[in-house]
């Protein structure tokens, strides 16, 4: 009888019961099944790739891989969530040139990105991987600003992994995940996405510090906090498609990084030590931010002090930047993320338990963070700002605390803090179904949470004992 916990859970739970019918998958040999969520981005978003400390939440909802080897060179995978398959020669992912793995997956089959992606990079470190047979999965929403694409990465590279015989750490597998977005993808994701889908524990915010360490890791976890008592984090999603691969997160991107690079060289000694997160925000608002231009277009900066250090975004010579409100956002955000984290640690630490005080504080910077993606970094939205608004008219004395927009912001889904007891949640749905009749779109809210990949593991079954565990179908 198979009992791995992880065949329980939803998406996995569907992938066992469907590897049959898929005929993808052949007898005698193990699956490796794995499974990776999404999250939640409380406080610290985009910062993210300016070295800010973030809070991230692992959801409940996460996407899951099956992963056979197969013995003919070739690559075959099917998407339940996509209902769509492909199927190529593991030689055309031998490249160095990431370039030439993403003209392969085109128009509909560019969700194959992530997988392939995935076998790509496993292919640098072990060029005789065999071939393989992939089967995913995925109850997080896509484009819904939840880290769908993270979650299929971790899952998909957390499986591939097993299967081959090679082991990393959690945040080293991080790492690869946010290359293959970057390289392979082409969205400039910072890290923690992939590290919350890893690493995340259930009932906890994740703390990530998103510089590098001594030992070379990209970033460093801080704590796990267990969430307050009494209070809880609820995603609701907006209904706007969010795209991180878009013109406003990609210029807001550059312009933050040319901030960095103007910044760095106003002395002798670099103020940012390689991250925005490092300046200080009040030497900055007092000094620093008069020294960066309001604009600039990518012509006049690169005359002027040369390419960004981003590995992962082209300056568009032709395009204006607005650097000063970018830098501001991150710098900003960045003491933002350590206030929240530091206000959640000191009453973790002292009573286990939270004051109203500090959730209303909590709270306040949430909407300040949410100001922020509007105004300086350009990543607001009018119908998360209706969601925030329709949060805060509720009020504290209704147990409404705090709203922001998430992650890359430009739509996607809002992160609202309230009290747990049955009159919120009651007013929750009120505010969804205004929504939905305000705007005509529909909302999805999850509130719930899981374990991140490294804490669950994965289960290596054989194909007949998944075969035996099949109900007979009815006569």
């Amino acid at each position: 009888m198979i009992c791995h916990p992880i065949l329980a859970m939803p998406p996995v739970n569907r992938l066992a019961r469907s590897i049959c019918s898929l005929g993808i998958f052949s007898d005698g040999r193990k699956i490796v099944f794995s499974r990776a969520p999404g999250r939640l981005d409380v406080m610290g978003g985009i910062a993210d790739y300016s070295g800010s400390l973030v809070c991230e939440i692992p959801l409940n909802i996460a996407a899951g891989a099956a992963v056979q080897i197969r013995l003919d060179k070739r690559l075959v995978c099917h998407s339940a969530q996509k209902n769509s398959a492909i199927d190529t020669s593991i030689d055309r992912l031998c490249t160095n040139d990431p370039a030439d793995v993403q003209k392969l997956f085109t128009d509909s089959d560019d969700w194959a990105r992530y997988v392939a992606g995935c076998l790509w990079w496993v292919l640098q470190k072990l060029p005789d991987c065999p071939g393989l047979s992939i089967a995913i999965d995925s109850d997080v929403p896509l484009n819904s600003g939840l880290s769908s694409s993270a979650a299929v990465e971790v899952a998909v590279m957390t499986a591939i992994c097993e299967i081959v015989g090679l082991s990393f750490p959690p945040m080293q597998l991080a790492a690869a995940c946010q290359e293959v977005e970057n390289r392979i993808v082409g969205a400039p994701c910072g890290v923690m996405d992939q590290a919350t889908a890893s690493l995340g524990r259930q009932d906890s915010l994740l703390l990530l510090l998103c510089q590098p360490d001594d030992t070379g890791s990209p970033a460093q976890v801080v704590s796990h906090i267990k969430l307050p008592k009494g209070f809880k984090f609820v995603a609701i999603n907006s209904g706007v498609r969010h795209e991180v691969k878009g013109d406003p997160y990609t210029d807001t991107r550059i312009a933050a990084f040319m901030g960095q690079k103007i910044l760095s060289q106003l002395e002798q000694v670099d103020l940012t030590r390689g991250y925005l997160a490092n300046v200080d925000d009040l030497r900055f608002r007092n000094e620093l931010a008069a020294k960066l231009p309001l604009t600039i277009t990518g012509e006049d900066f690169i005359d002027q002090y040369g390419y960004t250090n981003d590995p992962v975004t082209t300056i568009d010579p032709a395009r204006q930047y607005h650097v000063r409100a970018a830098t501001a956002h991150h710098v900003f955000e960045s003491c933002r993320a350590e206030h929240f984290a530091e206000l959640l640690k000191r009453s973790s630490q002292l009573t286990g338990e939270f004051k109203i005080t500090t959730i209303r504080e909590l709270g306040q910077l949430m909407y300040y963070s949410h100001e922020s993606y509007s105004k300086n970094a350009g990543l607001g939205h009018e119908c998360t700002d209706r969601l925030v608004d329709m949060v805060a008219v509720r009020g504290h004395d209704k147990g409404f605390y705090g709203a922001k927009i998430t992650g890359g912001g430009s739509g996607g889904t809002v992160a609202v803090l309230i009290r747990d007891d049955e009159q919120v949640n009651e007013q929750l749905e009120v505010i969804r179904n205004q929504y939905s009749q305000m705007t005509g779109r529909s909302t999805m809210m999850f509130d719930r949470t899981g374990n991140g990949a490294a804490v669950t593991g994965s289960a290596c079954i054989n194909f007949e004992d998944l075969l035996c565990a099949q109900p007979t179908p009815s006569p």
